[in-house]
């Protein structure tokens, strides 16, 4: 292959740094995200700040997020600088690992990566390339960064859970006159129940979709992206189907569908994937909570009964039904 082995100290080396530094463009920028210090042994994936590339090139700021706007533009890089996240997603096919071993030490780099929607869609890639290389490479990288991931995201929905029960609280206790209380003996119990029911899945939900660390609320899809869910649908979804506690099934359904990637759904059908399962939920829900009809007794009802045990299965049971209802002694 016609691969050229390139040190990421060069950027450092002093009679480097002493040549004509490079101008603000494209390709320069593209060869040191390439190739700069901050990467890893993760192909394409790694930690760094638009400051402080930009300082390491000599360049003005604005020049750099320009460049880097061009590279983004042609789909060779993308990047989150509020997360201070880069991903390089063509870089896993010229660095291939050399072993399983290669792939078990990325663990170390991958904690070092900010939470983010571009960690996740980097996960999903790298997972799907090192699963073409066999089922040693495979194993590794279940062993390594899909529990890594897998702890992560129950670490943060615990961590979250916390949080929203203290919010909870102090929002109760400042806000009493405001709530709705749910146990008055008016006319409308239930509707009121309701209505503090979204209130509450409201408030629990705003910081963590609001929030640029909801990657819980990102639902994998069949091409390695994902799906963000936004505050607004997810308002609007509470309203749809209020018996249900919709945070919670957006959750179990991004669970489902980590444990399931064969079944993942397309972008443009992940809407009807979403509402079809809120509304098994709610239907399940209401079932659930609704007493079972109880039919009265009626001469119908009796007269059913009565023509099933009276039916003959035998010629004999004929005959003996038969004087039964003429009313003619059996001998």
């Amino acid at each position: 292959m016609r691969y050229r082995m390139l040190d990421v100290r060069i950027w450092c080396d002093e009679k480097f740094r002493l040549l004509t530094p490079l101008k603000p463009s494209g390709q320069a920028l593209f060869l040191y995200l390439l190739s700069n210090p901050h990467t890893t042994s993760i192909p394409g994936l790694y930690r760094a700040g638009a400051a402080a590339m930009a300082e390491e090139l000599g360049w003005p700021l604005a020049g750099f997020r320009r460049t880097l706007k061009e590279v983004m533009a042609q789909g060779l890089v993308k990047a989150d600088l509020k997360a201070r996240v880069i991903f390089i997603s063509n870089a896993m096919k010229y660095n291939k690992p050399q072993s399983p071993n290669v792939v078990r030490s990325w663990a170390v780099h991958w904690d070092e990566i900010p939470e983010c929607a571009l960690k996740s869609e980097a996960y999903y890639k790298l997972e799907s390339f090192v699963k073409s290389l066999g089922k040693a490479f495979a194993q590794a990288f279940a062993e390594t960064l899909c529990q890594r991931e897998r702890k992560a995201s129950k670490k943060s929905l615990t961590k979250s859970c916390f949080n929203q029960e203290q919010k909870q609280a102090q929002e109760c206790e400042s806000d009493d006159e405001s709530q709705i209380d749910p146990l008055s003996d008016d006319n409308t119990d239930k509707n009121s129940h309701d209505v503090a029911l979204n209130k509450q899945n409201n408030f629990n939900a705003e910081n963590l979709i609001s929030s640029s660390k909801s990657e819980r609320l990102a639902i994998p899809l069949n091409n390695r992206s994902v799906y963000q869910v936004t505050k607004q649908e997810y308002e609007k979804w509470q309203t749809i189907y209020p018996k249900i506690d919709v945070l919670q099934e957006l959750r179990q359904l991004i669970a489902w569908n980590l444990v399931n990637p064969d079944k993942r759904k397309a972008h443009g059908n992940i809407l009807r994937h979403i509402h079809t399962w809120l509304a098994k939920e709610q239907r399940q829900k209401i079932h659930q909570t609704s007493p079972h009809p109880v039919f009265p007794v009626t001469f119908e009802h009796n007269l059913q009964i009565a023509k099933k045990w009276l039916t003959p299965n035998t010629e004999s049971d004929k005959r003996c039904a038969f004087k039964l209802l003429t009313g003619k002694k059996i001998r």
